[in-house]
């Protein structure tokens, strides 16, 4: 005789009676709820409540988790009161509800306390929860939101995690998916991080939301040492560090993908919106970085500083910085600047000493002291850059270069707009370089120039209107009186005719055709 047996869907209601033990499709094996101070669970497919204990912990560890494949756990306030570790296990779903009302909360005052711990384990996901760690009950914080450490296959949703240590920490894994993850008030220690992800492989941060992070001198996340990640459409704000969100791509391979793209990062106190960086030696053209689309406001440092090569940064828009819009170090080469717009930063691009093969090209730079500035170092300087199609407006200075190092002409200016200039287009004006039509930089320059003789004068001043003083001067009579003995000097503003005899007096009779290039 075959048993009946009540079937319950996955919040434990009931769906009737069945003639065998055929589970419900997507029922939880466990359904955890509260009642009273006590926590219960059920077995999802036959209602019998097999499990209480006054802890959430000790609820988990009566589960036998290596033998469990989902769990529920229904709305209410949990007590923590110890790091529950699960480990080497596989094909587990433990989720809260949707509204966010599963709440897990710290009620122990001892040792840091990790809300879950994933080590050794494949094919997890935890989702649906806040995770509050400061309690009523003690005044500090020693509580940290998620650690994964040799994990394969994870999946943070829909998680809130406030008054931590730090909110994510991610170790030696791979296929890590963290999506609608909301990080708030981490507080300092040495760990203290929104997210850290450090030597994993095919990670997905997205959607999540970090804020009033303090973490001393780490960036808000860190993507350290990792293979391929995507950081994508996140928001960062009222945080302090070195940096809202931070890409360490090198690898022990030397082979690497991060793209960090659609994310807010605003008001970083401490320094960068988005710092670069990969000082390897040797490293391989496949370490690439692209950051895109980005909207950065309000840091105290850079923009987006790039201390490293293969950089693609594109389309991002960068306003009120206290440093550079875009800084490019010496260890960028081989990298390329495009479409971003920068406002109010000081300057708007900044390149350094030894940076190397950059296209600096279509971006739009707004109201800051300088547009582009170049920094040498003890005539150490930047070559193979291409300066093209920029516009740079409402500047003090168009081009800042801070001394005369000796650029070649591997650095290009091409078809480039400057616009209302307060100061000078150009400050110490980079000679070597090459010039190829930009507008409101006059680097060559002819008319004809007409003077009236006296007798007794012998120098005629040209005023070329070049950027700085011409390497190239050509001056030809155009009139008899013109045409005695002469030579040319020349400074940053005049070309200077000097005749041996003064011409002959006449109303307009010393005519010279000139050409100058700088």
């Amino acid at each position: 005789m075959k048993e009946y047996i009540n079937l319950y869907d996955a919040h434990g209601r009931s769906l009737g009676a069945t003639k065998d033990w055929q589970r419900v499709p997507d029922a939880f094996d466990y359904i955890i709820f509260k009642d009273g101070d006590v926590v219960k669970a059920k077995n999802g497919r036959t209602g019998k409540i097999e499990f209480k204990s006054d802890t959430f912990n000790s609820i988990l560890s009566q589960l036998a988790l290596s033998e469990v494949h989902k769990i529920k756990v229904t709305g209410g306030v949990y007590d923590v009161t110890d790091t529950f570790k699960f480990q080497s296990l596989s094909n587990l779903t433990i989720e809260g509800e949707e509204d966010g009302s599963t709440v897990l909360r710290r009620v122990y005052e001892g040792n840091l306390v990790y809300f879950w711990w994933v080590e050794n384990c494949s094919d997890i996901v935890i989702k649906n929860f806040v995770l509050d760690g400061r309690c009523a009950f003690y005044s500090d914080t020693k509580a940290a939101g998620v650690y994964i450490k040799n994990s394969s296959n994870v999946t943070i949703k829909n998680v809130s995690i406030k008054d931590v240590q730090y909110g994510i920490s991610a170790h030696d894994s791979a296929t890590l998916n963290i999506e609608k993850v909301n990080v708030d008030k981490v507080v300092p220690s040495d760990y203290s991080r929104g997210i850290f992800l450090n030597k994993c492989d095919e990670v997905n941060v997205t959607n999540c939301k970090l804020t009033n992070i303090d973490t001393d001198n780490s960036p808000v996340i860190f993507d350290y040492h990792c293979k391929r990640a995507s950081i994508i459409n996140n928001i960062i704000d009222n945080t302090t560090g070195n940096a809202g969100i931070q890409i360490y791509s090198s690898t022990d391979e030397g082979k690497s993908m991060h793209i960090v793209a659609l994310n807010k990062i605003l008001n970083v106190t401490n320094y960068n919106g988005i710092f670069i960086y990969n000082t390897t030696e040797t490293p391989s053209p496949e370490d690439v970085v692209i950051v895109a689309l980005n909207t950065i406001e309000n840091c105290n440092g850079a923009g987006i500083e790039a201390q490293a090569p293969f950089v693609i940064v594109l389309g991002n828009t960068v306003n009120s910085v206290g440093g550079s819009g875009l800084y490019v170090s010496s260890y960028t080469k081989n990298s390329i600047f495009a479409l971003n717009k920068i406002y109010n930063a000081s300057p708007g691009i900044h390149i350094t000493p030894s940076a190397e093969y950059v296209d600096v090209s279509h971006n739009s730079v707004d109201n800051c002291s300088q547009g582009l500035k170049f920094y040498c170092s003890d005539y150490v300087y930047s070559k193979n850059i291409n300066i093209e199609g920029n516009q740079f407006s409402n500047c003090d200075y168009g081009v800042y270069n801070n001394a005369n190092a000796d650029y070649d002409k591997s650095v290009v200016f091409a078809h480039n707009i400057f616009s209302n200039i307060s100061e000078e287009v150009f400050y110490n004006f980079i000679e070597t370089a090459t010039y190829i039509k930009n507008i409101d930089l006059v680097t060559e320059n002819s008319g004809t120039a007409t003077f009236s003789g006296d007798g007794s004068t012998t120098q005629f001043k040209i005023e070329h209107g070049l950027v700085s003083t011409p390497s190239k001067v050509l001056v030809t009579p155009m009139s008899a009186d013109a045409a005695g003995e002469f030579y040319v000097t020349v400074d940053d503003t005049y070309i200077y005719v000097n005749y041996s005899s003064a011409p002959a007096s006449g109303t307009d009779n010393v005519k010279l055709s000139w050409y100058a290039e700088v």
